[in-house]
């Protein structure tokens, strides 16, 4: 069973009340097909994810069918795009808040998060890597940005699996409560990416939309996806 990639069964309002409460500190991942290809091909991946620091949460249809049928229930979807909108935009949860943004695109999202309070927001733009894993100068760069700054929040959005071995680097090195790993959400947040019409989402077909709409960036995520159907069997839910 240590085999197996543990999904939490919150719901999205659950998983607010969650982070509201809850005492301890967290990395909380939003994980889709292609990390669980990672998952079942990469052991030290594999050895992160399961790991006391991280909740795992389900951003895929796939997956949320697949445990619903094998747990005789249904088990909630939180995809990482519509976590982030909602929580930075809802009020009760982000006033008086400070936030630290590590993301790959070079536009700054505040413009859509005009409602915060702009002394309260932080963004760094880490030297993008082929590798999964970022330099030691790297993580102490950002992790002395964090300290100083002393964020509630900081939100990871830049390609897996390299944002979640970034976010526990960082969780060691830093007090920071929570850590989201949110991958494109702020692609979609500021128009650089459009996400695919709801209904795509529903039917489990977003790949058709990414594969069409933007096969160059999206084909080797595509094909990973694929390819990780034969390790559906390495998941569960966390009882």
């Amino acid at each position: 069973m240590k085999n197996k990639l543990k999904f939490q069964t919150k719901n999205k309002k659950q998983l607010t009340e969650f982070i509201s409460k809850n005492k301890n500190r967290k990395i909380i991942n939003f994980l889709n097909l292609e990390s669980l290809y990672d998952f079942s091909t990469n052991k030290e991946y594999k050895n992160l994810l399961n790991s006391k620091n991280h909740l795992n949460f389900i951003d895929g249809t796939t997956i949320t069918l697949f445990l619903s049928l094998m747990n005789f229930k249904k088990i909630p979807k939180n995809r990482g795009p519509t976590f982030t909108k909602e929580f930075l935009s809802n009020p009760k949860k982000t006033k008086n808040k400070k936030h630290f943004f590590i993301i790959a695109s070079g536009e700054l999202p505040h413009k859509k998060l005009q409602h915060l309070n702009k002394k309260l927001l932080k963004y760094h733009y880490p030297t993008f890597i082929k590798e999964t894993k970022f330099s030691k100068k790297e993580i102490k760069k950002i992790s002395k940005l964090i300290n100083d700054f002393k964020p509630d929040f900081v939100w990871l959005g830049i390609s897996s699996p390299k944002q979640h071995f970034l976010a526990q680097d960082l969780f060691e090195k830093t007090s920071v409560r929570y850590f989201f790993t949110v991958g494109a959400a702020f692609d979609f947040l500021i128009g650089k990416k459009k996400e695919a019409p709801i209904i795509f989402n529903k039917l489990g077909a977003e790949w058709i939309y990414r594969g069409v709409t933007d096969f160059k960036y999206s084909k080797e995520k595509i094909l990973k996806s694929f390819a990780a159907l034969k390790h559906l069997k390495n998941i569960k839910i966390e009882k």
